[in-house]
C-alpha cells in the first residue's frame, strides 16, 4: 500500500479501550500490528478517554463542539495500566519517544512506572488525567525527563514539590492553565529565582496564587504570557512583581480583574508585538490603550467582546503600525466614528468583526483602510446589498481573503464580489433563490483567482454546484455544517475543477451515492476527508 520510506516517523493514537481490544486480538493479527510497526519510529503517543484532544480544537474557534463532546470524564474501570499490548509499544520505541499527550484518562502507578522509561521525552501534555492520589511522579520530572522543553498539566493539583522540579529542567514552555496549587511549604518558592529559560508561559483560568505567578514571571527570556481570567484582586502582594518582563511579543490579559497594581504595571512603559485585550471594563481597557509605548509597537490587537467608550476609542485611534485588528461580539458602541481619522489606516491588512451586529451604514467605517487584505464579517447579520457598501475600488487590487459567511446576500452582492480581482479565499453561505432568475449573472460569477471556497450552512444543490464549478482555480474546497443529498454529483468535477486537490465535508449530511462519488475522485488525486 505505501513504501516505508514515505513515511518515517509516527505518532500513535490510542484509547484505552482500543489498548484492551488489542489484548483480544488473535496471535496472527498483533504479529502483523508489530511488524507494521517494526516500519516505523514511533516518536510520539497520543491516549484519550475518546479520541478527541483538546489540542487538536482549541484553534477551530466555532467550528469545534469539543466543549459538548469531549467533557466526559473517564469511567474508573478503564485505566492505563499494565497492560501487555502497550507495554509492547513502548518497549520497542522508549528511546525514541519524544512526545507524549494523555487526555481525560485514568492513569495507575503502573502506568508512570512505564513513562519513566521515556527518558528522551522533550513534550509532555496531561490534560485533566487523574493521577493517584499521593505520586510524587509530577515532582520528580527533573530526574525523570532531563530532556522536557514543553510541559502542558492542566486541571491538576500542583505542588511546591513540582514547582521546585521545574526549577532544574530548561523548560521553554509552560501551560498550567485551570490547575490549582496547594501551598504547603511555598515560602520555599519565594527565595527562586525562576525558570530563565522560560520562553512561553499559559496561566490562563489558573488560580496559583501571588507565590507561584511571582515565581514564573521571573524569567528574563519570557516573550509570550497568557493570563486569561486570572484574578488580581485576591492577590494582596501583587505589588512586589518587580521583575515582569517590559517587551513581548504575545501577550493575552483577556478577562482580568486588575488591582490597582497591576493596572498601574500596565499601565508603565512596555511593549508588545500581539496584544490580546478581550472582556476589559472599559476604564481598565482605556489606562492600557492610551500607553505610547503599546501604540508605537503593537502590530495585532484583539479587543473583542469590549465595550468601548469615548475615551477608549481615542487612544486605539493613535495605534501607529497595526497590522491586524480584531472587534469582534462587539455590544452596540460607538466604534464605528466615521468622522475619524486612524493612525493605523495605511497599516492594517486584516480586520475581523465577526459576531458583531452593526447596521449595514456602519460598515463605511471600512473605507478608512485602504490595503485590506483580510475582511471577516461571518454572522454580522448582514442583508442583502451589503456588498455596495464594502466593495470598494480600493479594495479590488488588494482584498485576498472574505468571509461573509451566514450573512444574506442577493446575485448582486456575488457579481460585485467576483470582481475582486484577486480574491483567493472565500468563505460564504448560499441560498437557491440568489440564482433564480438570475441566469445571466449566474454565467459570469467567477472568481478569477479563487484558491480555497469555504460553503458555510448551506444546503448544496445542482445550481449552487454549478456555481461552484465556475471557480476553476479552485485547489481546495470545503463543506462546512452542509447538506449534500441531491443526486447532482454526475457532474464531472475533475473536468471543470483542473486544480482541485481537496475536499473537505465537515459536521456535513451526505448521501451514500454521493459519498462513494466523492471518494472515488482518488482516481484523478482530489483527496475528500470527510469529519
Amino acid at each position: 500500500l505505501f513504501e516505508k520510506n514515505e513515511i518515517v516517523d509516527i505518532y500513535i493514537r490510542l484509547t484505552p479501550e482500543v489498548i484492551i481490544l488489542l489484548e483480544t486480538e488473535s496471535k496472527h493479527n498483533l504479529t502483523i500490528f508489530y511488524w507494521l510497526l517494526s516500519l516505523f519510529k514511533i516518536s510520539g503517543i497520543k491516549i484519550s478517554h475518546d479520541n478527541i484532544y483538546f489540542s487538536e480544537c482549541q484553534e477551530k474557534a466555532k467550528d469545534c463542539k469539543y466543549e459538548t463532546i469531549a467533557q466526559e470524564l473517564p469511567s474508573c474501570e478503564l485505566q492505563l495500566c499494565e497492560l501487555q499490548i502497550l507495554k509492547s509499544i513502548i518497549s520497542r520505541n522508549n528511546e525514541e519517544i519524544k512526545f507524549l499527550e494523555l487526555e481525560r484518562v485514568n492513569i495507575s502507578n503502573y502506568f508512570l512506572s512505564y513513562i519513566r522509561t521515556f527518558v528522551k521525552i522533550e513534550f509532555l501534555v496531561f490534560y485533566k488525567c487523574k493521577i493517584p492520589a499521593y505520586s510524587k511522579f509530577l515532582g520528580q520530572l527533573y530526574f525523570l525527563f532531563p530532556n522536557l522543553k514543553s510541559l502542558k498539566i492542566n486541571y491538576a493539583l500542583l505542588t511546591t514539590a513540582f514547582f521546585k522540579s521545574l526549577l532544574n529542567l530548561k523548560i521553554e514552555s509552560l501551560d498550567l492553565s485551570w490547575s490549582t496549587f496547594n501551598d504547603t511549604k511555598s515560602k520555599d518558592l519565594e527565595s527562586s529565582d525562576g525558570i530563565n529559560t522560560l520562553c512561553e508561559l499559559k496561566l490562563d483560568n489558573a488560580p496559583l496564587g501571588f507565590k507561584v505567578i511571582n515565581l514564573l514571571l521571573k524569567s528574563n527570556s519570557l516573550k509570550s504570557l497568557s493570563l486569561r481570567n486570572v484574578n488580581f484582586l485576591s492577590l494582596n502582594r501583587t505589588k512586589d512583581f518587580l521583575l515582569f518582563q517590559r517587551e513581548f511579543y504575545f501577550l493575552d490579559l483577556s478577562g482580568c480583574f486588575f488591582n490597582q497594581y497591576l493596572i498601574h504595571f500596565y499601565s508603565s512603559s512596555f511593549k508588545v508585538t500581539s496584544l490580546v485585550l478581550q472582556r476589559l471594563y472599559p476604564e481598565n481597557l482605556q489606562n492600557i490603550l492610551e500607553m505610547n509605548s503599546l501604540q508605537i509597537s503593537t502590530k495585532t490587537l484583539d479587543l473583542s467582546k469590549c465595550s468601548f467608550n469615548s475615551n477608549a476609542i481615542e487612544c486605539l485611534r493613535k495605534f501607529k503600525i497595526l497590522e491586524t485588528l480584531k472587534l469582534c461580539n462587539l455590544p452596540q458602541s460607538e466604534i464605528m466614528c466615521l468622522d475619524k481619522e486612524y493612525d493605523f489606516k495605511n497599516s492594517l491588512t486584516s480586520i475581523d468583526i465577526s459576531d458583531s451586529k452593526f447596521l449595514q451604514k456602519d460598515l463605511v467605517f471600512l473605507h478608512r483602510f485602504e490595503s485590506l487584505k483580510e475582511l471577516i464579517l461571518a454572522r454580522c447579520n448582514l442583508k442583502e446589498g451589503f456588498s455596495r457598501i464594502i466593495a470598494t475600488s480600493k479594495w479590488y487590487s488588494s482584498l485576498e481573503k472574505l468571509d461573509i459567511s451566514e450573512n444574506q446576500l442577493d446575485i448582486q452582492d456575488l457579481y460585485l464580489l467576483s470582481q475582486i480581482k484577486n480574491l483567493k479565499y472565500l468563505s460564504i453561505t448560499l441560498e437557491n433563490s440568489i440564482f433564480i432568475n438570475s441566469i445571466d449573472k449566474n454565467e459570469q460569477l467567477c472568481f478569477s483567482q479563487l484558491n480555497a471556497l469555504v460553503i458555510r450552512n448551506t444546503s448544496i444543490s445542482i445550481i449552487i454546484f454549478q456555481f461552484i464549478t465556475k471557480q476553476f482555480l479552485l485547489t481546495h474546497l470545503y463543506f462546512n455544517n452542509c447538506t449534500l443529498v441531491d443526486d447532482f454529483l454526475s457532474i464531472s468535477i475533475n473536468s471543470y475543477l483542473r486544480h482541485l486537490k481537496y475536499i473537505f465535508l465537515t459536521d456535513s449530511r451526505i448521501s451514500p451515492a454521493n459519498k462513494r462519488k466523492l471518494e472515488g475522485l482518488i482516481i484523478y488525486d482530489i483527496t475528500v476527508i470527510i469529519q
